[in-house]
């Protein structure tokens, strides 16, 4: 059974946060523990014996979970665990980058069913005819749904300002609306092709939907009052550097994504600055730190290639460092601002190199006082896949029964 989109008067940009529709804080629970029992679910949320029963039966009603296999919890009857089913509602999801976009075909469970990859710079495209070839690659994977797509999305590396507006240098792009021409692209290629009249379309901050991965897989039964006032800050590094921060179960965005007026100062006298310039890319970004390495008389494709010839080059190894301690300074100060109780590093810059990895840790150490919990997303978790999903999967994960 289709769940109905989610509506709004005037769309906006999303912002993620913990679910508040108790449809979907049972969903995510059930999601979290496959098998939860009756019992635990109505624990763990706080609700009555009656209130779980009801849920439970729409939600099964709706074909969104299902009963699995009984558990043994101790004496008396046991009782059949829940799982999350939703096998007829698929979404799809993108991610934009500067050079590179991915696509995932995804289930209610989260589940990547497919996903495409698509080499375009978009800083080299008129901003409609870019966003008109990621919706029809978007399509494509959609023809592998047995059934409609009712929900579909769009992550961009750039800021998404409140309006659905993208101005950035690293796009080429100023003042695009971006929310506007996303949702008309979708609409146009929805009439031929396997999404739902209606699918519901929603935009965002990559890295709002990246850091929105920690709060899917959070446990409710944790939250309580103290729990959602310890923040964390949550670093991407790769094309773009950017930040967002997950405080009070919700995910806020600094209005000036990597502070560009600070990294002015950091960056005074660098090479990076340099090698950036030409292209307007940013100037912490891979790219620019390629081109810097080419400067040096080295070529190499990829960030993992050039750390790997930086183990017996003492040139590029400085430069990796020279990066390194920049980055390294910027998120200190952001740090050292916002306190939050845990940085999670995620990003290339940080899961193709840990040697620099461990120095830029350790500026945001370096403090006195400083007891923040550090985690980096290790290279078997591709936090662009799972930005693309988190996007996708917004509107059904927030309201699994619809707006009702």
């Amino acid at each position: 059974m289709a769940v109905p989109p989610t509506t709004q008067a005037t769309p906006r940009p999303v912002h993620f946060r913990l679910p508040s529709d108790i449809a979907g804080r049972c969903l995510q629970q059930v999601r979290v523990h496959p098998g939860i029992t009756r019992r635990e679910l109505q624990d763990d949320l706080g609700l009555t014996q009656a209130t779980t029963s009801r849920l439970i039966t729409r939600l099964e009603k709706a074909g969104l979970i299902r009963l699995g296999s009984s558990q043994d919890t101790g004496p008396g009857r046991p009782s059949a665990g829940l799982y999350v089913d939703g096998e007829e509602l698929l979404a799809v999801g993108a991610h934009v980058g500067k050079r590179d976009t991915r696509i995932v075909l995804t289930d209610l469970q989260g589940r990547v069913l497919a996903q495409d990859r698509l080499a375009l710079d978009v800083s080299t495209a008129r901003a409609d005819d870019a966003l008109e070839t990621v919706a029809w690659r978007m399509a494509h994977l959609a023809q592998q749904a047995p059934v409609p797509i009712q929900n579909a999305g769009v992550a961009f590396s750039a800021d998404v300002h409140d309006d659905g507006t993208i101005t950035s240098p690293t796009y080429g792009w100023d003042n695009v609306p971006a929310l506007t021409l996303t949702r008309a692209a979708l609409g146009r290629v929805a009439a031929t092709s396997n999404f739902a009249p209606d699918v519901d379309v929603e935009v965002c901050t990559g890295v709002s939907a990246m850091a929105a991965f920690e709060l899917a897989h959070m446990d409710l039964r944790d939250l309580e009052s103290a729990a959602l006032t310890r923040s964390a800050l949550y670093v991407y590094a790769r094309e773009v550097v950017s930040y967002a921060w997950i405080v009070h179960g919700g995910i806020h965005r600094p209005r000036l994504g990597h502070q560009n007026p600070l990294l002015s100062r950091f960056m005074r006298d660098s090479p990076l600055s340099a090698a950036s310039a030409h292209d307007g890319t940013d100037p912490l970004s891979v790219s620019a730190l390629l081109a810097c390495a080419a400067d040096y008389g080295y070529r190499a494709s990829s960030l993992p290639e050039l750390v790997r010839a930086a183990r017996r080059d003492a040139r590029l190894a400085a430069l990796l460092d020279h990066r390194a301690d920049i980055l390294g300074g910027v998120v200190d100060v952001a740090v050292q601002v916002i306190d939050p109780a845990a940085v999670v590093f995620a990003g290339e810059t940080f899961s193709a190199d840990p040697q620099r990895t461990r120095r830029i840790a350790g500026h945001v150490q370096s403090a006195p006082g400083s007891d923040y919990a550090l985690k980096a997303y290790p290279a078997n978790i591709d936090v662009i896949v799972e930005a693309a999903k988190m996007i996708a999967l917004h509107a059904p994960w927030q309201q699994p029964l619809g707006a009702l």
